[in-house]
């Protein structure tokens, strides 16, 4: 098991989901790959906040799909918040920004 500890423990994987999804969910966390790629996500955010999730993949070369399911993942832990929807330069949709969350 990895080193990196879990930001968002929630699981992703439903009630409902075929065994493989429940499967591939217990791999990627005893692998550490979920941990890394939050860790990941919320490096970028904090490099460049009010992106997308298409820009900030694009920014730190990660693919867009772990980008979009990490940074909701970093919201429910209390890192990031979501920001003002905008235009994505990376998409040309309409999408949320990040941000982190700042103590209040």
């Amino acid at each position: 098991m990895s080193h990196v500890s879990l930001i968002d423990r929630s699981p992703v994987s439903r009630a409902g989901d075929p065994d493989t999804s429940k499967l591939a969910e217990a791999g990627i966390n005893e692998s550490g790959q979920r941990a890394t790629q939050q860790r990941v996500m919320l490096g970028l955010v904090r490099l460049h906040p009010g992106q997308t999730s298409a820009e900030l993949a694009s920014l730190g070369g990660v693919d867009r799909y772990i980008a979009a399911r990490r940074l909701p993942e970093l919201r429910r832990g209390g890192s990031v918040q979501s920001g003002e929807p905008r235009t994505c330069r990376a998409t040309g949709r309409k999408a949320i920004t990040w941000r982190l969350k700042h103590a209040d």
